[in-house]
């Protein structure tokens, strides 16, 4: 009996861990999309770097947490990418689309043209 318990134990405190190191795994990049082709992906991260990399068939792609197409990959376009490392390269396993420019989805109105609309009897 306490073998059994001892095995489940074990058994139970190994998935936390398994995850957390599956976690450590991958590499995020944030930025701004450079260049995007069929099988690639250029991003441009926040230090200046361009990063380039690998599209495959199973990556997921999302816009507005929607399924997207490669071709919502534009340049210009805000994105976030899960990758895993395989070799010297990065290969995209999840990538969230952002907006265009800029991440803000609608520009908030400057305080003059709040002023000047008039008020509503």
């Amino acid at each position: 009996m306490k073998r059994v318990f001892l095995a489940l134990a074990l058994v139970l405190a190994a998935g936390p861990v398994r995850h957390a190191l599956a976690q450590d795994a991958g590499e995020r990049v944030r930025g701004t999309v450079v260049k995007a082709e069929a099988t690639r992906l250029e991003v441009k991260n926040r230090q200046g770097k361009t990063v380039t990399i690998a599209l495959t068939p199973g990556t997921k792609l999302l816009h507005k947490k929607a399924p997207a197409t490669a071709a919502d990959l534009k340049v210009g376009r805000k994105v976030v990418v899960q990758a895993v490392r395989k070799g010297e390269a990065l290969e995209a396993i999840e990538i969230k689309i952002g907006a265009e420019g800029d991440d803000k989805a609608e520009p908030k109105p400057s305080p003059a043209a709040s002023a000047s609309a008039s008020p509503k009897p």
